[in-house]
């Protein structure tokens, strides 16, 4: 029998992992088992789940999907095989797996290279895995298809798994590692039982409110240095002007830089620069600077290059915060759907909604950081200037990032004082995966624990407190109607700002009065066309 297999990662997704699959560039080429093994061999390192594609030439298929688990006791696992539509050709047999590491696939694939018949194996009598052991297949025959299926998940007592967690498939699901992320977990599981969140009855989260503090009055402060109190000036002038001349002042008036010809109001707003001699006369020459805040200059001048890059740019700057940081806040969203649904499954209360503020203070940052940057990159006239504020502004919504390692790892080594539930080495946060957050130190599985293990495809849990397992389609998304207003928020309101400020600046007007004196002298010269003619 000669066994042919492709591989992809299997967190990999184009709108969803369905739609990766069904893209060949996702694939490697057709490999034999050992050309397989060394490929993956040269990512070993990395903990990224792996998906199979096998072809046999004799119908023999290996691997399983997610498969659910039921019956009446630990060992009784149904395949969903019988429901699934694997791939069959006339000269053999197509099936796909999913391993959720690269050390499980090259395991498989180096015992199969091995020469072992597929599908052999067995369970442990009661249905537990240890943790140093594998799991290991039973055979199961559909429509003269024989594929091995690989129990999904572990338990020491099969009825303290609820069934609602088995119901795959299943997804793996990540979100941001940022400070507002940090702050809403541990806000998320604060409750009577476990801490209070409130840093005047408990020292220990004071740390989380510093962090939150910093990274939001850092932002409305640079925030307000840009629009209020140091606006970015464009369309700088100067005029060397004396003041008693009445005629002079009046091309300052048209500019704004004067509010009118008096020369009180000259002497006042100038700077004396100098005196000159004119026909036995002494005049004094006062110099007069003027420039114009960015928001009275939003779309007001530039040649149509400029127009050009600041499309660019605004596009650009869009794009990162809509495909990125809008992306955190909707995970977030999502990540609080899943919570709503997990938490009573493990006999735990719902948390009060309050810690959405926490996203939603994020995506209010966020839109006035959008909005400001769009109207300051529409009032640059220099390339240069419009390139460089695009990116100043990027980071400005993203610093939230780079301050949230010191803090997950301070809470991650902060265990909870007063001990809950009598246990003293519960912390704060479970940044990392780690197998001893879902096995005790005996080697024992916590049944009822929130965490599982990575080679648990079969059930939906944390595997940390930044990345979970689950099936979307299982529980409600209360908060997609949020993200929907939020999204059209992010779309309208940048634009909308720009559109005003050119209103308000004349930017309209302006570009009117070109377009019209443009075919003015068209209309002439049609007018002197048909004169001679006539």
């Amino acid at each position: 029998m000669t066994t042919q297999v492709k591989w992809m990662w299997g967190d990999a997704h184009l709108f969803s992992t369905r739609a990766a699959r069904l893209n060949p560039l996702r694939w490697s080429r057709t490999r034999t088992l050992q050309e397989a093994i060394d490929d993956l061999a040269q990512h070993a390192l990395e903990v990224r789940p792996v998906r199979l594609r096998f072809r046999t030439s004799e119908g023999w298929a290996t691997g399983g999907r997610r498969s659910s688990t039921g019956g009446d006791s630990p060992r009784s696992v149904r395949s969903d095989w019988s429901q699934a539509s694997h791939a069959t050709t006339t000269n053999g047999s197509q099936v796909e797996t999913n391993f959720p590491s690269v050390a499980a696939a090259i395991a498989e694939l180096k015992r199969l290279a091995a020469g072992h018949p597929m599908g052999l194996g067995g369970v442990p009598e009661n249905g537990v895995v240890t943790p140093n052991e594998s799991p290991k297949p039973s055979l199961v025959r559909s429509n003269s298809v024989i594929v091995k299926e690989t129990p999904t998940f572990r338990f020491e007592e099969r009825e303290k798994i609820p069934n609602e967690l088995l119901e795959g498939p299943f997804e793996d699901f990540e979100i941001s590692n940022d400070v507002y992320t940090t702050a809403y977990l541990v806000a998320r599981n604060a409750t009577p039982d476990m801490y209070s969140f409130s840093p005047f009855v408990n020292p220990q989260v004071r740390i989380v409110w510093k962090y939150l503090f910093f990274i939001l009055g850092s932002q409305l402060t640079i925030i307000l240095a840009l629009t209020w109190w140091y606006p970015p000036t464009v369309m700088e002038s100067s005029w060397l002007v004396d003041c008693s001349n009445a005629t002079a002042l009046e091309p300052l008036v048209e500019a704004g830089a004067l509010l009118s010809t008096s020369a009180e109001e000259c002497l006042e707003a100038g700077e004396l620069s100098f005196e000159a001699d004119v026909r036995g006369r002494t005049i004094s020459y006062h110099r007069i600077e003027h420039s114009v805040p960015f928001f009275d200059a939003i779309l007001l001048e530039g040649k149509p290059m400029v127009y050009v890059l600041r499309l660019i740019c605004c596009a650009w700057q869009f794009g990162q915060v809509y495909f990125e940081d809008f992306d955190s806040i909707r995970r977030l969203f999502d990540y609080h759907d899943f919570s709503q649904w997990f938490l009573p499954i493990k006999g735990e209360d719902l948390r009060p909604s309050f810690v959405l503020i926490i996203p939603l203070v994020q995506f209010s940052i966020l839109l006035i950081v959008t909005t400001v940057s769009f109207m300051v990159l529409c009032a640059q006239t220099e390339a240069f200037d419009i390139v460089m504020n695009s990116l100043a502004f990027t980071f400005i919504a993203q610093v939230g990032a780079f301050f949230n390692g010191p803090l997950a790892q301070h809470l991650g080594e902060t265990y909870i004082r007063p001990p809950p539930y009598g246990n003293d080495s519960i912390a704060y946060l479970y940044p990392e995966y780690s197998i001893a957050n879902a096995v005790n130190e005996d080697g024992t599985y916590t049944d009822g624990g929130w965490y599982i293990c990575e080679d648990e495809v079969g059930k939906a849990g944390l595997l940390s407190d930044y990345k979970i397992r689950h099936n979307p389609e299982k529980y409600d998304h209360h908060c997609r109607k949020i993200v929907a207003t939020l999204e059209w928020l992010l779309l309208l309101v940048p634009v909308s700002a720009v559109i005003f400020g050119a209103v308000r600046s004349g930017a309209f007007t302006r570009l009117m009065s070109t377009l019209l004196s443009f075919y003015q002298p068209l209309e002439g010269s049609a007018s002197s066309t048909a004169l001679v003619e006539l």
